[in-house]
């Protein structure tokens, strides 16, 4: 984002600055065409402009309480930024109202949807090569169904004979 003094603390109206232009840069073209980038990247701007609408809220009402969180916050990127440990804590006690089982939960269903983002990602980018690894595995006559390893095992003895013939012809 915006350069900013490191030597002074942000100020909420700065914070504010910061999180309206990562927002509107979350939504300009090209947008990232793997899914999983757009999703995060959504998620960002989502999650920045409410962040800013609430912080807005509460500067209006109550300008110190507002700069205290902006203190807290620092950004993701700032080298004191939040301690994601602690917001934890504050989440397990303020959020979830020290509930274990509530959290677990919350951190199985990451886990779940980060599996299934990795399993799709890892089947589509699968559909994406499988026409080269055909025509590579026709290519190196190895039939139509050689799996990648064979591929590289077999562009690998002809890199080998191909620098034996070039050794042999200088």
């Amino acid at each position: 984002m915006t350069d900013t003094n490191l030597t002074s603390p942000q100020t909420t109206v700065q914070l504010l600055h910061d999180l309206g232009e990562l927002h509107t840069r979350t939504l300009v073209s090209p947008l990232p065409k793997q899914p999983a980038a757009l999703g995060w990247q959504s998620t960002t701007g989502a999650m920045a402009a409410g962040f800013a609408r609430a912080l807005h809220a509460l500067h209006q009402a109550d300008p110190d309480k507002a700069q205290e969180i902006t203190d807290w916050f620092q950004g993701p990127f700032e080298d004191e930024g939040p301690d994601p440990e602690e917001h934890t804590d504050w989440l397990e006690r303020v959020i979830a109202g020290g509930d274990l089982a509530l959290m677990e939960k919350w951190v199985e269903d990451g886990r779940r949807l980060a599996e299934a983002s990795r399993q799709a990602t890892e089947e589509r980018e699968t559909a994406d090569w499988e026409p080269l690894r055909l025509i590579l595995s026709k290519a190196l006559a190895l039939g139509t169904g050689a799996p990648w390893d064979a591929i590289r095992d077999r562009a690998t003895e002809l890199a080998a004979i191909a620098d034996s013939v070039q050794e042999t012809s200088r």
